[in-house]
């Protein structure tokens, strides 16, 4: 997560007498945060604030791959029980691929990669391919393969310290509990940054982190689960529903063939 210096309310009330705080027009400088939590609170010694020095606005410049597996290494792999499972979303930092056998940097082909590439990375693999084969095959045979011959690089890293990974589906950030977690710091910093500096800002985020215990992070981590439930509740009635309209197609090819072929024997018999 990022948030700028200037971030506060959008409105407040004032009486008379006083001016109310005017938000300045820079967003200022901004931090980067990042930690991790389960039903039982924050992990301890995993909470992380520096100041970005990217320009662009967008902070995975700096929150980049490097970057978030020194956090894993340095904070959170040692602050967590052997055999645990780090959920995370699909952020670029997360998703480096490495090659298991060698030590660059190799994303498999998708299904826009041109097709003399998709051949040599099957090559590369040992992996039969007719080059005569359409571009479509091509990649359905990749599919089948890929998974085995790539692995993502922080997958890589937690599983060698016995952890394993869950990436949550794209643009689903209800299944992830620290989102609300995020929204509450968010909120909190907002309704009391007065000084609007970095000090002020790393205070206010750090006083809510500490604020925020066992008790708030189940109840997210309830609504989390609860949420992917009612998910699977109506892709189980979508299944039930596509599975009667499969039938009902196959009936209805049934009834053309027999009346199809009743028509040809009432034609033979005329005949």
């Amino acid at each position: 997560m990022s948030m700028y210096v200037s971030h506060t309310k959008g409105k407040s009330w004032s009486d008379d007498k006083k001016n109310g705080v005017k938000k300045p027009i820079s967003k200022g400088q901004r931090l980067i945060i990042v930690h991790a939590g389960n039903e039982k609170g924050f992990v301890p010694g995993a909470f992380l604030t520096y100041k970005s020095t990217d320009t662009t606005g967008d902070y995975h410049n700096e929150m980049n791959s490097d970057n978030y597996e020194k956090w894993l290494v340095n904070q959170l792999i040692p602050n967590i029980l052997r055999d645990s499972v780090l959920v995370i979303h699909n952020a670029p930092y997360h998703n480096k691929y490495t090659h298991r056998q060698c030590v660059y940097v190799e994303r498999p082909p998708n299904s826009n990669t041109i097709k003399q590439e998709m051949i040599h990375w099957l090559n590369r693999h040992q992996i039969p391919v007719d080059p005569k084969l359409t571009k479509t095959q091509i990649y359905a045979i990749i599919c089948q393969h890929k998974e085995r011959h790539t692995e993502f690089s922080v997958d890589k890293v937690l599983a060698e310290h016995g952890h394993t990974v869950l990436r949550l589906p794209p643009y689903h950030p209800d299944f992830n509990p620290i989102e609300n977690i995020w929204s509450q710091l968010k909120g909190y910093v907002a309704s009391r940054n007065v000084g609007m500096n970095l000090t002020t800002v790393k205070t206010l985020l750090t006083e809510k982190v500490n604020m925020i215990g066992a008790e708030d992070w189940k109840k997210v981590c309830d609504h989390a689960i609860k949420c992917e439930n009612e998910y699977r509740s109506i892709q189980h009635g979508l299944d039930n529903y596509t599975d009667r309209l499969v039938l009902n197609t196959a009936d209805s090819d049934s009834d053309n063939d027999l009346f199809e072929s009743t028509d040809s024997e009432m034609e033979v018999i005329e005949n």
